[in-house]
């Protein structure tokens, strides 16, 4: 009996520490610039690994007036931002944009702060907001969530 009883104890413990140590991922949404924005940001033990922002706006916001001139040029748009973030390491920034019968537009921005070359690169290119750094050199998610919430973006629960 005593046995199964620090059996249980440990896997109890194994299974609490995993799920400290996991990668989480929290989502901010509302309306920045007038225009809806959703960002989900990955994290894990305050540092943030990955954001995923997503904004949805009228034609106009992005420069356009009908749906297929919209459709033409963003593949050219997608173009000059990837020339735009070609110093950064492969994978660090990546855009993707769609035209919705609603005459709106989402574009999808991913950025990634997975391995140390791609974050420095973006403190570089001043890509990460300096304030949002830690003495580590790391993105810390406090900092970026004050962030947020002052740009009026709650989280959602």
């Amino acid at each position: 009996m005593n046995k199964l009883k620090v059996i249980i104890t440990v896997l109890s413990v194994v299974l609490i520490l995993s799920g400290c140590i996991s990668t989480k991922k929290t989502i901010f949404s509302g309306e920045f610039e007038s225009y809806n924005r959703k960002v989900t940001v990955y994290h894990k033990n305050n540092i943030v690994t990955k954001e995923v922002y997503e904004t949805t706006a009228p034609l106009e916001y992005w420069g356009y007036k009908t749906k297929n001139e919209a459709r033409d040029n963003l593949q050219d748009e997608k173009k000059k931002l990837k020339k735009d973030y070609e110093k950064l390491p492969r994978g660090t920034v990546k855009f993707d944009f769609t035209v919705h019968s609603d005459e709106t537009v989402s574009q999808k921005m991913t950025i990634n702060y997975n391995d140390s070359k791609k974050l420095d690169a973006l403190i570089k290119e001043g890509i990460v907001v300096e304030d949002s750094e830690m003495s580590d050199g790391q993105v810390s998610f406090n900092k970026h969530k004050f962030r947020f919430e002052r740009n009026g973006l709650s989280e959602e629960k």
